[in-house]
């Protein structure tokens, strides 16, 4: 009864709280009492107040799950039961295979095994330090990565600059747009003058003829230059189609991908 009752205080706190804070508080609170119970030298209700949590799966937190191996493993070392000890202290390793013990509050005897696991385990340590290394650099080239996208063609075909506005490149896009919108405003002026000078019957009198075909070639020169900047506009959207993007922050690529939980389940093999 008495190395059963970790458990029923574990499963205490998850009734008395409610459903959205049963886990933090058992966890917050079941590791408290854990490292309580460790440094006031009660290392078997220690190592029983842990294992419940782990039984549980209470623990998420990757400093958490750090702490309860240290202290499961120390509080075996400590009772002398060396084999459990070198097994938490790989799971420790596992989540961290950098991490060290405090000399200051670990007794060096506790130490050397802790050291002996490193050593026995290098090659596995080895593995998950590069996974995490590159599991971080994935993650630091994710958040500058931009996701590239490409614009349909049929896009390109808007005038005005619109295209090149949605590609990002506002400084071509007010360009077109000004050009265009002022060919087409003399287009329409020019066209104006030319009707302008038809007589009732539709027709030029002699002395406006000149006028009237010069106006004609400015309306066509307006209309040209309408189409040309249309034609442009057309022609450097589409070798940009592919400026379209968004930026990525949670992506890691096709690789390795540094989460939480990821890396925490390294610790389970």
């Amino acid at each position: 009864m008495l190395r059963a009752w970790p458990k029923l205080f574990v499963a205490a706190l998850l009734f008395a709280s409610p459903l959205g804070v049963q886990s933090a508080l058992a966890e917050s609170d079941g590791l408290r009492l854990a490292r309580n119970r460790f440094e006031f030298g009660q290392y078997q209700e220690a190592m029983g107040i842990i294992d419940a949590m782990h039984s549980e799966k209470l623990l998420a937190e990757e400093e958490d799950l750090k702490e309860s191996w240290r202290m499961h493993g120390l509080s075996a070392f400590y009772m002398g039961n060396q084999a459990v000890a070198k097994q938490s202290f790989l799971k420790l390793l596992k989540l961290d295979p950098d991490y060290l013990l405090d000399p200051v509050l670990v007794s060096p005897a506790a130490i050397d095994l802790f050291e002996m696991v490193r050593a026995e385990n290098e090659e596995l340590l080895s593995l998950i330090r590069e996974q995490r290394r590159e599991a971080l650099r994935h993650l630091e080239e994710s958040k500058r990565r931009v996701q590239v996208m490409k614009m349909p063609f049929i896009a390109a075909l808007v005038p005005g600059g619109a295209p090149q506005f949605q590609q990002g490149r506002p400084l071509q896009g007010a360009l077109l747009a000004t050009g265009q919108a002022l060919a087409l405003a003399g287009t329409v002026a020019t066209w104006a003058q030319f009707r302008s000078l038809r007589n009732e019957e539709g027709r030029f009198e002699r002395e406006d003829f000149r006028r009237a075909q010069n106006w004609r070639a400015a309306n066509w020169a307006f209309f040209g230059t309408v189409l040309g900047l249309y034609a442009l506009g057309v022609v450097d959207a589409s070798f940009h189609l592919e400026e379209v993007g968004t930026v990525t922050a949670a992506s890691a690529g096709p690789g390795l991908t540094l989460t939480r939980e990821g890396l925490l389940q390294l610790a389970l093999f």
